[in-house]
């Protein structure tokens, strides 16, 4: 009788699964099948909207589309990030012919080798756009400084459109 009970006792016997019938093994084999499946139908149905909305209409609190973003948003941007042929481009053209691209493009690119040297990065806020008399606008952002030790410094800017949308003046 011990060796009846040593022999069920065998590490073989404890850890294998035993199946009563043949159909049961299948029968697991078909139902974790189903709960793949419909684990996988269940994301598809989640993400395939979830990606539609993104892609048609972008994430939120992020702006790509030119049509959108107006001349002062993107001269903001090109303050921030150091891209002087963006700002440039801004420009009105009576602006355009007192300051030409190659100047503003080193200045901008000077400046913003500084700042990285110091370990500084800007961010740009829109406040609010007030009209102006002339038909233009004028944009109010908030620029932050941020360094690495946690420190920030935020100025006011105001940014002057005319009624075409190009940039004609820039004051903080």
């Amino acid at each position: 009788m011990s060796s009846a009970i040593d022999r069920n006792n065998t590490a073989d016997h404890q850890f294998r699964p035993r199946f009563r019938d043949r159909r049961t093994r299948p029968r697991a084999l078909r139902r974790s099948v189903l709960v793949w499946a419909a684990i996988g139908l269940l994301l598809v149905v989640a993400v395939v909207p979830a990606a539609f909305y993104v892609f048609t209409h972008g994430v939120p609190g992020q702006s790509d589309s030119g049509a959108s973003v107006s001349p002062a948003d993107r001269f903001m941007q090109s303050i921030v990030t150091g891209d002087g042929a963006l700002g440039w481009h801004q420009l009105c053209p009576s602006v355009q012919a007192q300051l030409p691209l190659p100047a503003l493009e080193q200045q901008a690119s000077a400046q913003h080798k500084a700042m990285k040297q110091q370990g500084m990065w800007l961010t740009s806020t829109p406040v609010g756009t007030h009209a102006q008399q002339d038909g233009g606008l004028s944009h109010v952002y908030v620029v932050t400084a941020h360094w690495r030790t946690g420190v920030t410094q935020s100025t006011t800017f105001t940014v002057s459109t005319q009624r075409s949308g190009c940039v004609e003046d820039v004051q903080n």
